[in-house]
């Protein structure tokens, strides 16, 4: 043990005591020019062979060895003859030593390493083993479950069927014939399911024991082409027995065999159309026998070959596949054949055909003898074939597609013309829940004959239904008939579900928005995402509740209605608003039209802004010239914006015109308009302001103005902004027999006046604050004493207010009108 512990500092040991042997011989023999410097030099050497040190003992061997080399020397112990040929010996020790240096940790590296892959590579083989041993063990306990769950689901399977071949004997309405006459169809085909969940757990768990007896192959194949004739037939295939005249005798197991040929069959009549061939031959060989299944179907891809006998595996295994199926049949094939100690091949190319070749050897002395036996099975054991072992059911339901309940497609209006026509023409279907309104529209779509009838039988009594078989026949189906509601199943031929709602959500116009639910039996998650990723409305797993069915087929009726419904009263309101918006239009026009262009007598010039709240507004304006330099303004502000106010002002201005005579002075004008609006209309109140301005004189300009309500006006001279006193008296239209007063201001040449309605200062900002509480007006007036003309000082009022107000909407009408009286400033 105390050995194994220090392997290193013995083997060190070891070789420096070999070294300093040497070196001893060394010295007693000839002194450094001794020929046992070459045994020091193997021992170095010898090192780097023999040992794997880490680096830095080797380093320390080395070290040493050249130490106790020079130490003779260092120590006076020996003379020193030839120095040169001291240092070439002492140069070619130290080369030696980094060489056998270098090689040992090459040597040491690659052992490192090799140890440390054969140590993963065990680790990884037992991780390996491990897991494959719980892999077998998981397999074997799905195979014990398989057979377990397959087992007992035969029993409540058999009660079942009982009762129902005894109520199929007795005699029934037509649809409840068809209801049973389903129902057992799809018991039978749930047991062969499960007899195949079972034969394949009995084949995986090693537990499939094969009975041989000496059969005729010959009249094996002939019953079971008799079986299957009369489905060939009714499919419109032509089936053909090749088989010698002479009877051929193998040893087999015949219920497994005729098992294996019934797959073969029935892969053949599922996978070939009308009109196709159906052949099956026997041929005898030397020491075996060739059955061949040959189809002229629509074959196998040749990826695809070399995993056809695979468990739970399909030649195509999409959402469009056109034949269903498990994936077992095949795998149980070549199971049950390899049990007769047989071969099977498959030869296909698309879209000619498929033949499938059993090889079986003649004889038993390939054969277990414990497993043979001496007599055949009595014909009448094969004669009666239970039905659920046959798996071949011919699609008969042409006569149920098309409309179910309401009218017939070819008598129905509205089937009569395009869907865009509908929608050009606005027609809408009444709410489902109005008995007296047109039956709903319900599109279903499956491939499955049962499940169509089923679906049918279910919803015609409420709607109007259509089948299809596939997704391109469902919507070709919807882009004519428009339903509004379809149905589908997500696995279909041509066209998945899933797809068929992609195409109909993405086909624009009317039927985009038409409700699509999904039924399928898959209930992977990555399936229901894919179909409400394409639009799906709805998604309903199968087996469902008949009354879970029916009440999502009337929520998603009632809610295509009520969307069909709001999108009616949408273009209702749409055209509405584009008549009233053409309407105001002509409105904003004729308001256009009505307020006058300013054209000021000399020396005066003018500039107005007039921005209404709306498309129209409540405020006007109107000059009349009185004289050369002399004119009079008058600006109004009728109650309330937009449309209403834009009436009373389209009232007002051509009452005011008539009364706009030079005889009458500012609150003649006022008082006389007050009388015609309290005694001739009944809303025509508003603020008004007239202003007679004379600027005739050189030196001196004189106003003259009246005022109803809230209508300032601001005078802006060298001395800064000032607002004149306000004129008492109310709004006009309040109060008959109203009285106003005129005020006169004079000012002096060089001045600017601006008249304004209140929309300018009452305007608020996002905090709302006014303009005029704010100063903001207040400021704009001082900003204009430094515009050049008074078209620039108006603007720069307006660009204030609108700094100001921000993102906040204009609350009311504004007219600025800004007048320019010449002279010295």
């Amino acid at each position: 043990d105390w050995t194994r512990r220090h392997v290193d500092a013995l083997t060190i040991g070891t070789f420096l005591i070999l070294g300093w042997y040497s070196i001893t011989l060394m010295m007693l023999h000839d002194g450094y020019e001794s020929t046992f410097f070459l045994t020091l030099v193997f021992s170095i050497v010898g090192v780097s062979a023999v040992t794997l040190w880490p680096l830095s003992t080797a380093s320390i061997f080395m070290v040493l060895m050249i130490g106790s080399y020079v130490a003779p020397l260092v120590m006076g112990l020996v003379d020193l003859k030839r120095p040169n040929e001291f240092l070439i010996q002492l140069s070619f020790l130290l080369g030696m030593a980094i060489i056998s240096v270098v090689a040992q940790q090459l040597r040491y590296r690659i052992e490192e390493r090799e140890f440390n892959t054969n140590r993963n590579l065990e680790r990884t083989t037992a991780t390996l083993e491990n897991a494959y041993a719980r892999l077998k063990e998981l397999d074997e306990q799905k195979s014990d479950f398989f057979a377990n769950v397959s087992h007992e689901l035969r029993t409540p399977l058999t009660l079942s069927l009982g009762p129902l071949e005894s109520l199929l004997k007795r005699e029934h309405s037509a649809e409840e014939e068809q209801h049973l006459q389903a129902l057992h169809r799809n018991q039978l085909r749930l047991l062969r399911l499960i007899n195949q969940l079972l034969d394949v757990a009995k084949v995986e768990s090693g537990k499939a024991q094969a009975e041989y007896s000496k059969e005729d192959i010959v009249e094996v194949v002939r019953e079971l082409a008799a079986e299957v004739d009369d489905a060939t037939r009714a499919k419109g295939l032509r089936l053909d027995v090749i088989v010698p005249s002479e009877p051929v005798w193998l040893y087999i197991d015949r219920e497994k065999l005729e098992q294996v040929l019934l797959n073969l069959l029935s892969n053949a009549f599922k996978f070939t159309d009308q009109g196709g061939q159906i052949e099956v031959s026997v041929m005898r060989g030397r020491d075996s026998v060739q059955i061949a299944v040959r189809d002229t179907g629509i074959g196998i891809p040749e990826s695809k070959l070399h995993t056809i006998f695979d468990r739970f595996t399909q030649a195509d295994s999409s959402e469009t596949r056109q034949y269903p199926g498990t994936g077992i049949g095949l795998a149980l094939v070549q199971s049950y054949v390899e049990l007769h100690r047989g071969t099977i091949r498959v030869e296909s190319e698309p879209g000619v055909g498929t033949t499938f070749t059993l090889s079986l050897r003649r004889g038993k002395a390939h054969l277990a003898s414990d497993q043979i036996r001496q007599t055949s099975r009595p014909a009448t054991m094969t004669s009666v074939r239970p039905p659920q072992l046959v798996d071949f059911e011919v699609d008969e339901d042409a006569e149920h597609d098309g409309p179910a309940v309401g009218h017939a497609a070819e008598d129905d209006p509205r089937s009569a013309r395009s869907a865009a026509e509908r929608q050009e023409e606005g027609e809408w279907l009444p709410d489902p829940i109005d008995p007296e309104g047109e039956a709903p529209r319900v599109l279903v779509v499956d491939d499955t004959a049962d499940m169509r009838r089923y679906l049918l039988s279910l919803l015609r009594d409420d709607y109007e239904v259509q089948t299809a078989k596939n997704g391109r026949e469902g919507l070709e189906v919807a882009k004519a008939w428009d339903p509004d509601l379809v149905i589908s199943d997500v696995m279909m031929p041509l066209m998945s579900g899933s797809e068929l709602c992609q195409a109909i959500k993405g086909s624009g116009g009317r039927l985009s928005r038409t409700p699509v639910m999904l039924v399928t039996a898959r209930t992977e998650e990555q399936t229901k995402l894919r179909g409400l990723d394409y639009g799906a409305d709805d998604y309903l797993l199968k087996p469902f509740l008949q009354e879970e069915l029916l009440l999502r087929v009337r929520n998603l009726v009632t809610k295509r209605r009520q969307e069909r419904a709001l999108f009616d009263a949408h273009l209702t309101l749409r055209a509405q608003h584009q008549y009233v918006q053409s309407d105001l239009e002509l409105a904003r026009d004729f308001q256009n039209d009505l307020l006058p262009q300013l054209e000021m007598p000399a020396p005066l010039t003018a500039h107005v802004e007039f921005r209404p709240a709306d498309v129209v507004g409540g405020d006007f304006y109107h000059l009349t010239s009185l004289g050369p330099g002399q004119v009079r303004l008058f600006v109004a502000d009728m109650v309330d914006h937009g449309v209403k106010a834009a009436v009373r002002a389209a009232a007002a201005l051509p009452e005011y015109t008539v009364l706009d005579h030079p005889n009458l002075d500012t609150a003649g004008v006022l008082e006389r308009l007050n009388e015609v609006a309290t005694s001739k209309y009944a809303d025509l109140a508003g603020s008004f302001l007239c202003v007679d301005l004379d600027a005739s004189s050189p030196d001196q300009v004189s106003i003259r103005y009246a005022r109803a309500g809230e209508m300032p006006f601001v005078v802006i001279s060298g001395a800064g902004p000032s607002e004149p006193p306000a004129a008492a008296g109310f709004m006009v239209g309040l109060f008959p027999k109203m009285r106003y007063q005129s005020r006169e201001l004079t000012i002096s040449p060089g001045t600017r006046l601006f008249l304004y309605s209140d929309g300018l200062y009452t305007q608020t900002n996002g905090s709302g604050k006014t303009f005029r509480d704010e100063g903001g007006l207040t400021k704009a007036w001082g900003m204009t004493r430094s515009c050049l003309d008074i078209r620039a000082a108006t603007q720069t009022v307006i660009a204030s207010l609108d700094r100001f107000r921000g993102e906040t909407p204009q609350l009311d009408d504004i007219t600025l009108i800004g007048i320019e009286i010449p002279g010295p400033r």
